[in-house]
């Protein structure tokens, strides 16, 4: 089984996320495992010329000049790696209540039609995906609303994200740094959820 683990961590080894992920990588230590670091790897915007490639590609069904192909490149390795796993991982920090503008990038850059979507259709259909994050506040999940705590956007968009794509499974746990008191418990209970999935995805 192949992970794919996409991480943008800008506290670097300060990173509260981070401790999440190493519990997770720490529990499939030899597995395949490829990992994409928005840090470092920017996943593309769209222009005007990759976004009229798309549309002609995907939705027109005609075939690309060179350079439209070329202005679509960064999208396809991307999309490429991403359908090779069997389970995807996304490792960031909650910001403003929701995901960091550049993971919204990634997932704009590999959401492709006729690829990993299709209206009325689980293309990525025998997947996992888990989302793992850190935020400053206490959020109810699956519940998004005005009146705090219920502004977690970030765990509705993963697993709209990843629902709208099929993934059969799609799970997100996370701690929150509120309270310094009871930050290592949270986390204590994190960390117990993030090997109790591994057990139970990485089994057979």
């Amino acid at each position: 089984m192949k992970t794919l683990i996409v991480k943008y961590l800008p506290s670097g080894a300060r990173s509260h996320t981070l401790k999440l992920l190493n519990s997770f990588t720490n529990a499939i230590e030899g597995r395949s495992v490829e990992t994409v670091d928005l840090l470092t790897e920017k996943p593309p915007f769209f222009t005007e010329a990759s976004m009229a490639a798309y549309g002609k590609r995907n939705y027109m069904k005609q075939s690309l000049i060179d350079a439209e192909a070329l202005a679509l490149a960064p999208h396809d390795r991307l999309i490429k790696q991403f359908m090779a796993a069997d389970v995807v991982v996304m490792a960031y920090p909650m910001h403003n209540f929701g995901m960091p503008g550049i993971v919204k990038t990634y997932f704009d850059a590999i959401m492709f039609n006729g690829e990993t979507f299709e209206m009325g259709k689980k293309l990525m259909a025998g997947k996992k995906a888990l989302t793992l994050y850190t935020a400053g506040g206490i959020y109810t999940a699956d519940h998004v609303a005005l009146e705090y705590p219920h502004w977690d956007t970030l765990s509705l968009n993963a697993k709209i994200n990843f629902g709208f794509m099929g993934f059969d499974e799609t799970e997100v746990i996370a701690s929150s740094l509120r309270d310094p008191a009871t930050e290592p418990d949270r986390m204590k209970v994190a960390q117990e959820k993030i090997t109790a999935l591994v057990n139970k995805w990485y089994s057979k």
